[in-house]
C-alpha cells in the first residue's frame, strides 16, 4: 500500500540515495506510466518514494515545458499547497538527484524542465507510435496502432494515490480507448477475426467504457446474437443504465425479420459456467496469445493444470464462450471424467463416437484406430474449438487429440500431462486465487444483503478455504441455503479443522471438496500416498527438498514420491526446493492417509530432529561461543564449517516452519523439542529483529520446561529477558535476568549465574544505574574468571567500559575497552568482538579522536554486515555517520544514515527512522 502524499519531506527522501549510475558512465533511465510509474536504470528498478513518482509523471504529462514549479505543487497537494514549499524543495531535490541528467538546473527561475529521449518513455513511444499511425494506411496502420496500445501494461498511473492522478488516469485511458477503436475500424473491414479478438482484449482492460460496449453491441446486433439481452442486463448490472440511443438501437434491432435457419448447425456443446471470473487475467491473456494466434504455424494446443477444485474447467468453458467467435465451426466439449467420483473414466471410444456422429461422419473402420483417423481427417480443415475436460492422464487423452489443425485444442486435468508438452502443448497453471480475488468471488455469490458488515468474516473465510474456489462456491451454496445461519456462524464453523471438510461438503453432486480430493488420492502411486501422509504431520507451512530426503529411505525413492505429487498437483513447489501442501489437501491426508502406528511416531520424531539438528547447527555458525543442553543426533547439510550467510539463509527459508513446530510441540506435550527449538531460534531472531517473535516463543518455552534441571530453564529466562530488552520492556527484563541468576544458582551452575548477572549490569546501565551496574559487571566477570570463560570475561568488560563512558571517566573506559578487545581476539565469539570495536569508537568520539572513531565504527560495520545483525548494523550505522559529520565528511554520512534508515524501516523500528530522519534533515537543510 503506497503512503499517502501529504507525510512530511521525510517521507519524499525515503530512499534518497543516488543509484550508482551516477558515479559512472551515463546510462538512459527508462520511466514507464502506463501501468504502476516504474523507473529503471538499465536492469536496475530505481526506487522513488509516492510523492517523487507523481511529480516525475506530473513533468512528463505537462503539455508545456518547463513546467511552472507552482503547476507541480498543485498536482501534488491538490487541496492546497500552504506549508508545502520546503517540502516540494526537497522532493524535486531528491529527485534531480536520482536523475540528475533527465532533470537537468536549468536557467529559468520557477520553472523545472526533463530532459528525456523519447524512446524511453512508454507515453512518449505511444503518443509518437498514434502520430505515425494517421500517415499510414493497410497493414502497416495496423501493425504501428498494435505497437502502440502493447505499450500498456495496466491502468495508468497505477500504485499511487494522489487527488491528481484520477483525471489523468481517465485522460490518458480515453487515449487508449481511442487508439483501441481506431484499430477496430480498420480491422472490422479487412479483418473480422482480428476484430473480434483486439475487440474482446480492449473489452476486457476496459470492461466499463461505453464506446468500446457500443462496438460490441452493434457487432452482436448484426450477427444477430440470440444472448443479446444477457449481455445487456449483464452491462445495466455492473455499470448501470445504458444511454438512451443505445437502448433504441437494440428495441429497433427486435423488429428485424428473423434470419432463415441454416441448414449446417454449428456446435456450441459447453456446459454451464459462472458468467464472472476473478482473478483469472493473466490465464485470459494467456489462452487469447496462444490459442488465437494467427501465425500459420502456430500450435495452438493447451493444458489448464491445477489441484482439484481450482476452477479449470470455468476457465476453459468461460474462455471458449467469449472467444467463439473466432471458431466459426464450432465449439466441441467433452468430459472425460477422469476424477469424477464414483464412477470411472469415460473410455475414449465412447467420447470418438459421440464427437463423429456430431460431425456427421460415418468412420469407414469402426475400430479405434478407424475412428481417431476419421475424426483427424474431419478436424484438418475446420476452424473449431476442442474442450476436452477432466482429462485422467496423457494415455486417456491421447486418441481424442486431432492432429495439426486449424482449429484449437484446450485440455484440463488435474495431471500435469507432460507428455503432451513434447507436441507443443503449452501449460497453463492454476494456483488458488489471492485472498482479495477470493473475497471479491464469495462476496459475488452470496450477495451484498447478507455480506454488508462481515467484511472480517468473509477475509477469514477466504483464507480457510485457502482461496480454492471450489471451497468458496461451497461455502457461498450453504449461505444462500441455510439462511438461519449468520457468516459469522460458518466462519465459526470453518475454523476447526477436524470438521472443516464437513462443512465443504454441499449435497451429493459436485459441489463437495472432500469427494474431489479422494479422487485425486485414489490414483496416486503408492509411494507419493506415503509421502502425503509424511507431509500432513510436517508442522508446514512449507518443507525442504533434503528435509523430504531425509525422511526416506534413499534420493531416488524421495525423488519419486515427489514427483508423483508434483505431478498430481497436490503438492506446490512455491520457491525452487521447497514445497508446501495447500491447507484442504493436508487435512483430507491426515484424515485418510494412515501411517502405522509406530512409523506415525518415528517420522513425527524424525521431522522435528531434522529441524532441531539443522537449526542447532545453524546457530553454532551464528553465535559459536553459546552452549546449549542439546547434542547433535545426526548429520545436516549444513555442516560443522557452516557461513554465517549459509545458516541465516537456512533459517530465512526454515522459520515459519521451526516457529510452527514449537507451537506444536507445546500443544501435544512434546516439552523438549518445545523449548529446544524456541531456544535454538532465539539468535536468529535477535539478529533479525524478531524480538516479538523470541518473547512469544520462549514464554512457551518456559512453560514446556517447567520439569526441566534449573540450568536449562535459567538458560530460557535469560533470552527471555533479553528479548523483552530489545522491546523496550526494561523492568521485565530485569525480572527474568534475576530468576535467571537465581536457577542458575540453585542448580549451581556458575556459567549460568555469570551470564544472568551480566545481563543484569546492562539493564542497570541502560537505567541510569551505573553503580548498581559495575557492581553486577564485577560480579559477572569474577565468575567468570573462575571457571576461565575468557568470553565472557570480555563481554564483562566491554559492559564495564560502557558503564565508565557513561560517567565520563574516559580513561578508565578505554583501558577496560581495550581490555575486551583483547580477549575478544582470542575467542570465536564474531559478534562479541564487533560490539567492542564498536564500544571502542563511541569512547574516541567521547575523546574528540574522530579518525579513531571512524576507523573503530567502520570496522564494526563490516563485521555487523557480515554478521547479518541488522538491528546492530542499523544503530553502528548511525553511530558512524555522526562521527563522518563532526569530520565533515557529509557525503559519507549520508550514505550511511540512508542505509540505517532502510534497516530501520526492514525492522519496522520507527525511533530509529526518526533519528536517521532527523539527521538526513539537518544534513539537507
Amino acid at each position: 500500500m503506497s503512503k499517502g502524499l501529504d507525510a512530511d519531506a521525510t517521507i519524499a527522501l525515503a530512499n534518497d540515495r543516488p543509484p550508482s549510475s551516477i558515479d559512472s558512465p551515463w546510462r538512459a533511465m527508462r520511466v514507464q506510466l502506463l501501468g504502476p510509474i516504474r523507473v529503471s536504470d538499465g536492469d536496475t528498478a530505481v526506487p522513488l518514494s509516492p510523492q517523487q513518482r507523481v511529480l516525475l509523471a506530473a513533468l512528463i504529462l505537462s503539455p508545456q515545458q518547463p513546467v511552472e514549479h507552482g503547476y507541480l505543487q498543485i498536482r501534488l497537494w491538490p487541496s492546497g499547497t500552504a506549508g508545502k514549499v520546503n517540502t516540494y524543495q526537497q522532493c524535486i531535490t531528491s529527485l534531480r538527484r536520482r536523475m540528475p541528467h533527465n532533470l537537468p538546473k536549468g536557467n529559468q527561475p520557477g520553472y523545472v524542465g526533463v530532459a528525456f529521449d523519447r524512446d524511453d518513455v512508454d507515453y512518449y513511444r505511444f503518443r509518437d507510435a498514434i502520430t505515425e499511425a494517421h500517415g499510414q494506411t493497410g497493414t502497416e496502420q495496423v501493425a504501428t496502432l498494435r505497437r502502440a496500445l502493447a505499450e500498456w501494461q495496466g491502468e495508468a498511473l497505477a500504485d499511487v494515490d494522489s487527488g491528481y492522478l484520477p483525471a489523468e488516469r481517465s485522460r490518458l485511458a480515453a487515449e487508449r480507448v481511442k487508439a483501441g477503436v481506431d484499430l477496430l475500424r480498420i480491422l472490422q473491414k479487412t479483418d473480422p477475426s482480428a476484430f473480434r479478438r483486439e475487440l474482446q482484449n480492449l473489452r476486457r482492460s476496459r470492461p466499463d467504457d461505453i464506446t468500446l460496449f457500443e462496438i460490441e453491441l452493434r457487432q452482436r446486433i448484426n450477427e444477430g446474437d440470440s444472448n443479446l439481452e444477457e449481455f445487456l442486463n449483464r452491462r445495466v448490472e455492473r455499470y448501470g443504465p445504458i444511454p438512451a440511443r443505445l437502448r433504441k438501437l437494440c428495441d429497433k434491432s427486435r423488429t428485424r425479420p428473423t434470419p432463415p435457419v441454416r441448414e449446417r448447425m454449428i456446435p456450441r456443446q459447453l456446459p454451464a459456467y459462472r458468467s464472472t471470473l476473478f482473478g483469472r487475467d493473466a490465464q485470459l491473456a494467456e489462452l487469447d496469445q496462444v490459442l488465437l494466434d494467427d501465425d500459420p504455424n502456430a500450435v495452438r494446443r493447451i493444458v489448464i493444470t491445477g489441484m482439484p477444485g481450482v476452477g479449470k474447467s470455468q476457465l476453459a468453458s468461460y474462455w471458449a464462450d467469449h472467444a467463439k467467435a473466432s471458431f466459426p465451426d464450432g465449439t466441441f466439449y467433452a468430459n472425460l471424467l477422469g476424477y469424477t467420483a464414483p464412477g470411472k473414466p469415460e473410455r475414449s471410444e465412447q467420447i470418438l463416437a459421440r464427437l463423429l456422429n456430431d460431425l456427421g461422419m460415418t468412420p469407414p473402420m469402426p475400430t479405434l484406430d478407424g475412428m481417431i483417423s476419421a475424426f483427424r481427417t474431419a478436424m484438418a480443415d475446420r476452424r473449431a474449438l476442442i474442450v476436452l475436460d477432466n482429462a485422467r492422464d496423457a494415455r486417456h487423452v491421447g486418441p481424442l487429440l486431432p492432429g495439426n489443425s486449424a482449429g484449437a485444442v484446450i485440455v484440463t486435468s488435474r495431471d500435469r500431462l507432460q507428455e503432451l508438452w513434447a507436441h507443443g502443448y503449452q501449460e497453463v497453471w492454476l494456483r488458488h486465487l489471492e485472498p482479495s480475488d477470493a473475497r471479491r468471488m464469495i462476496s459475488a455469490q452470496i450477495g451484498t444483503a447478507r455480506t454488508r458488515g462481515a467484511d472480517q468474516e468473509l477475509d477469514e473465510i477466504a483464507a480457510l478455504c485457502g482461496g480454492l474456489p471450489l471451497a468458496l462456491a461451497i461455502v457461498a451454496a450453504r449461505v444462500q441455503l441455510m439462511r438461519w445461519e449468520t457468516i459469522t456462524e460458518t466462519a465459526a464453523a470453518l475454523r476447526d479443522e477436524r470438521t472443516r471438510l464437513d462443512v465443504l461438503e454441499h449435497g451429493n453432486g459436485d459441489l463437495n471438496a472432500r469427494a474431489a480430493l479422494s479422487a485425486s488420492f485414489k490414483v496416486l502411486p503408492r509411494a507419493s500416498t506415503r509421502l502425503l501422509g509424511i507431509l500432513a504431520l510436517h508442522p508446514g507451512p512449507t518443507i525442504g527438498w533434503n528435509a523430504i530426503i531425509a525422511l526416506h529411505p534413499s534420493r531416488n525413492s524421495a525423488r519419486i514420491a515427489r514427483d508423483g505429487l508434483l505431478a498430481a498437483n497436490l503438492l506446490e513447489e512455491p520457491a525452487p526446493d521447497r514445497y508446501s501442501l495447500h491447507d484442504l489437501v493436508r487435512i483430507h491426508a491426515a484424515e485418510t492417509v494412515q501411517l502405522p502406528g509406530s512409523a506415525r511416531a518415528r517420522v513425527a520424531n524424525r521431522i522435528l530432529d531434522y529441524l532441531l539438528c539443522h537449526a542447532y547447527a545453524c546457530d553454532r555458525a551464528l553465535a559459536p561461543e553459546r552452549t546449549l543442553p542439546f547434542e547433535e543426533k545426526f548429520g545436516t547439510e549444513i555442516g560443522a564449517h557452516a557461513t554465517v550467510d549459509q545458516a541465516m539463509r537456512w533459517l530465512d527459508d526454515e522459520y515459519q516452519t521451526i516457529t510452527a513446530a514449537i507451537r506444536q510441540t507445546h500443544d501435544n506435550g512434546l516439552n523438549r523439542y518445545a523449548w529446544s527449538l524456541a531456544l535454538i531460534l532465539t539468535t536468529y531472531q535477535w539478529r533479525t529483529g524478531r524480538y516479538a517473535d523470541a518473547e512469544q516463543y520462549l514464554r512457551l518455552a518456559a512453560a514446556a520446561a517447567r520439569t526441566a534441571d534449573g540450568s536449562t530453564r535459567a538458560m530460557i529466562h535469560l533470552a527471555l529477558g533479553g528479548s523483552l530488552r530489545g522491546l523496550g520492556r526494561r523492568e521485565q527484563a530485569k525480572t527474568e535476568a534475576a530468576l535467571a541468576v537465581q536457577l542458575a544458582d540453585e542448580a549451581d551452575d556458575r556459567l549460568g549465574v555469570a551470564r544472568g548477572r551480566q545481563r543484569l549490569g546492562l539493564l542497570y546501565r541502560e537505567a541510569g544505574e551505573p553503580q548498581a551496574a559495575t557492581e553486577q559487571y564485577e560480579l559477572a566477570r569474577n565468575e567468570f574468571r573462575r571457571i576461565g570463560e575468557t568470553g565472557g570475561e570480555a563481554h564483562a568488560l566491554a559492559g564495564l567500559a560502557d558503564v565508565r563512558l557513561d560517567v565520563g571517566d574516559l580513561t578508565a573506559a578505554l583501558e577496560f575497552g581495550e581490555a575486551a578487545r583483547s580477549r575478544f581476539q582470542s575467542t570465536s565469539d564474531s559478534n562479541g568482538y564487533a560490539s567492542a570495536i564498536a564500544g571502542l569508537g563511541r569512547i574516541h568520539m567521547a575523546r574528540n579522536d574522530v579518525p579513531r572513531a571512524i576507523a573503530c565504527l567502520a570496522d564494526a560495520v563490516d563485521r555487523y554486515r557480515s554478521l547479518r545483525y541488522v538491528s546492530r548494523l542499523a544503530q553502528t550505522l548511525v553511530a558512524l555517520a555522526d562521527a563522518q559529520i563532526r569530520a565533515l565528511e557529509f557525503e559519507d554520512a549520508r550514505e550511511a544514515l540512508q542505509q540505517a534508515r532502510a534497516l530501520f524501516e526492514e525492522l519496522d523500528d520507527t525511533i530509529g527512522l526518526h533519528a536517521a530522519d532527523a539527521r538526513i534533515g539537518a544534513l539537507n537543510a
